[in-house]
């Protein structure tokens, strides 16, 4: 049995509810909600999480023994899936050092992302002070307010019209112009 079977009989133990509805989550995504933290190599990504005894365990992944069938993207990438993901928003309380471009890598998730939710732009928009609480979604994308009907915005976006609706968890009789929308993968 190849380790990325074992992987999927991991991940379907910890949330049987996410497979039963045929949404898979990313390692960055899944470690982001979880005691367990993701760190990738080259070509090997490992998670690290907490064992009965107060250390730590490890599960190892390797990338060119993902079966063929699956698209690796959806698997290692920040925000990847093969659904439609409703968007979750955690935070994070930043630390001495901590930029949001090193935010958004440490979650596996585009800088864009991280700055749509947390700042105005403009100078500055990289610097986070200690104590700030960060805004993390589940996924990449971007949220942008809405300008005009949400097929136009959507079409001009590039983005399907029903997953910006699915994705924010709204109905088209919801949606006002000017109200803020998590477009996913932008």
């Amino acid at each position: 049995m190849k380790k990325n079977i074992l992987s999927w009989v991991f991940f379907k133990q910890i949330f049987p509810e996410v497979f039963a509805s045929l949404i898979f989550i990313t390692l960055s995504s899944f470690a982001l909600f979880t005691e367990i933290s993701l760190i990738r190599a080259e070509k090997d990504h490992y998670l690290y999480y907490p064992d009965q005894l107060g250390g730590f365990s490890e599960l190892q992944f390797f990338e060119s023994e993902v079966d063929p069938e699956y698209s690796t993207d959806s698997f290692f990438v920040g925000g990847g899936s093969t659904a439609i993901l409703p968007l979750d928003i955690k935070f994070y309380t930043a630390k001495k050092g901590d930029t949001l471009s090193g935010i958004a890598e440490r979650f596996g998730l585009d800088l864009d992302t991280i700055a749509s939710l947390n700042r105005e732009w403009g100078s500055g928009v990289h610097l986070v002070s200690i104590g700030e609480e960060i805004k993390i979604p589940n996924q990449d994308g971007i949220f942008l307010s809405l300008q005009g009907g949400i097929d136009q915005f959507c079409a001009q976006k590039g983005v399907l019209a029903e997953a910006v609706l699915l994705v924010n968890r709204k109905s088209r009789e919801e949606i006002k112009p000017g109200m803020e929308l998590f477009l996913p993968g932008r």
